[in-house]
């Protein structure tokens, strides 16, 4: 962020009549939530690009670093405080803050949609680079419909988090510090598409998919668009 809307938002929170810690206190959540927003989306925090699953991927980065939920809560308020200040969606923050499990975000015939896409676009790359992010883009999104990951949680999935047997399998998500870790069932479908990832990266241990959340978004929304 800028030094002049780092000023502006301090002459902001000042005009909340909020005290010096509170206002030096947000100020340092907003740089912090602008160094991560950079760092993750290779361009700078703007009014025009935050979105509200930056704040939910920054949340899960947050807990993910073991930070206490009072200051996870702080900096929520920072940030509230600046969409505010902005003018854009006052209930972003909130929303992100009341949303604790995955979303059921497609119904059968939206998936069906979806899933015919991703065959499309697989079938019709040319190069090997492109076949290989198509079916990266395939697993990803077949494991996202089969288990109801959260994209951050992909993005950290690990191949040691993984159980894959020719019957039964589950993989298990990293909790942040002082919660507990869940294990989640494969089906066939999540396993098939899992083991075709592994066998095509030549995976043996570290990250499963390599991908920041900002690539999975952008598969997602051209799957949206495409899809209607």
């Amino acid at each position: 962020m800028s030094h002049n809307l780092i000023n502006n938002f301090r002459d902001h929170l000042t005009a909340q009549d909020l005290s010096q810690n509170t206002i030096e206190a947000y100020l340092n959540s907003i740089r912090a939530f602008s160094r991560w927003f950079s760092a993750t989306n290779g361009y700078n925090l703007s009014s025009e690009s935050i979105t509200a699953q930056d704040i939910k991927e920054f949340r899960g980065f947050l807990q993910i670093s073991g930070q206490k939920p009072a200051t996870i809560n702080l900096k929520l308020a920072a940030i509230n405080s600046l969409c505010n200040f902005w003018q854009v969606s006052p209930g972003i923050v909130r929303n992100v803050v009341q949303q604790s499990t995955p979303p059921k975000w497609l119904d059968k015939r939206d998936q069906g949609k979806i899933i015919k896409q991703i065959q499309i676009q697989e079938n019709g790359t040319i190069t090997l680079k492109k076949k290989i992010l198509a079916i990266r883009n395939r697993v990803i999104i077949m494991v996202m419909l089969n288990t109801g990951l959260r994209v951050s949680e992909i993005c950290n999935l690990e191949i040691k988090d993984l159980t894959i047997n020719p019957r039964s399998g589950s993989l298990e998500v990293r909790a942040a510090k002082g919660n507990k870790n869940r294990t989640i069932p494969l089906n066939l479908t999540a396993r098939t598409n899992l083991e075709d990832w592994i066998k095509i990266a030549n995976k043996s241990d570290g990250l499963v998919f390599n991908i920041t959340p900002r690539e999975i978004q952008r598969v997602l929304q051209r799957l949206s668009w495409m899809t209607g």
